[in-house]
């Protein structure tokens, strides 16, 4: 069903720019999804939409008409100004329509992919660049792993900036974000899962000489400060070999490489 609003004061206005915030979108349980790209996944994902806006203009371009035609049924969709969408959302140049999405069927909890046959996951420690923590899920995707964990003061992965960067993915990798440090570990000690840290220290051995065939975890750290010592003394330290004069990694393309190299050894 479609409508119209005009008033910035509307309470579903309101509430889709509160989304802006995480403490609001944990308080919501809901988050925003801008252009057309996302929406197309957002509608193909099956998650919950709970509203939408659209101006005019873009509802006479093709793909926005088309989605507008496979959201009536779902949601009701609010034709609204060009200046309104623009408050409404986050990019510096909307692409003219905008979903209101509750957090869907990627959450879900460690037992749900500990419990699989030869599991692999993902974690990260304080990863705070959101277009790394969009990256590294999108690639998690592509690989096929079975979830992505978020420990510390990492980003939250449905701001805009993290959610433009996963490309969609965050619809189809699992994503959990409530989990403490310490739980995380009495989760992969309980289903016997070894532990992979990216790290360089004295005891670090290559990323190729290890089995990720079998469960894995893989754990990532934070861009500047590395991972903490509490993971480094439950993991096994891996590193990847370099040639030239680069120091390191970006830790998304240090994620990809890893995860490639278990994608590898599953095929």
């Amino acid at each position: 069903m479609r409508s119209s609003i005009k008033s910035a004061a509307n309470p579903k206005i309101k509430l889709a720019i509160s989304l802006h915030q995480k403490k609001h979108r944990e308080k919501a349980g809901m988050f925003l999804v801008e252009g057309i790209r996302m929406v197309e996944m957002a509608i193909r994902s099956g998650w919950e939409i709970e509203y939408g806006f659209f101006t005019m203009e873009a509802a006479r371009e093709s793909r926005v008409a088309a989605a507008l035609l496979d959201l009536d049924p779902v949601c009701n969709m609010y034709e609204v100004s060009t200046l309104l969408l623009q408050r409404i959302g986050e990019t510096q140049t909307p692409q003219g329509i905008v979903l209101v999405v509750k957090f869907g069927a990627t959450e879900v909890d460690m037992k749900t992919i500990l419990g699989k046959e030869k599991p692999l996951l993902v974690a990260l420690e304080s990863v705070q660049d959101p277009g790394n923590v969009g990256t590294i899920i999108r690639t998690a995707d592509a690989v096929g792993a079975d979830g992505v964990v978020l420990l510390g003061n990492s980003v939250d992965p449905f701001c805009s900036k993290a959610l433009r960067a996963t490309m969609g993915s965050i619809f189809h990798v699992p994503v959990i974000t409530a989990l403490t440090k310490g739980d995380f570990l009495r989760e992969l000690d309980a289903y016997g899962i070894p532990l992979f840290a990216a790290a360089i220290d004295l005891s670090a051995d290559t990323f190729f000489h290890q089995d990720f065939s079998e469960a894995s975890a893989i754990i990532f750290g934070n861009e500047a400060n590395g991972l903490s010592d509490d993971i480094l003394a439950r993991s096994k330290s891996i590193y990847i070999p370099m040639q030239g004069h680069a120091e390191s990694f970006n830790v998304a393309v240090a994620a990809g490489i890893i995860m490639y190299e278990a994608f590898r050894q599953r095929l």
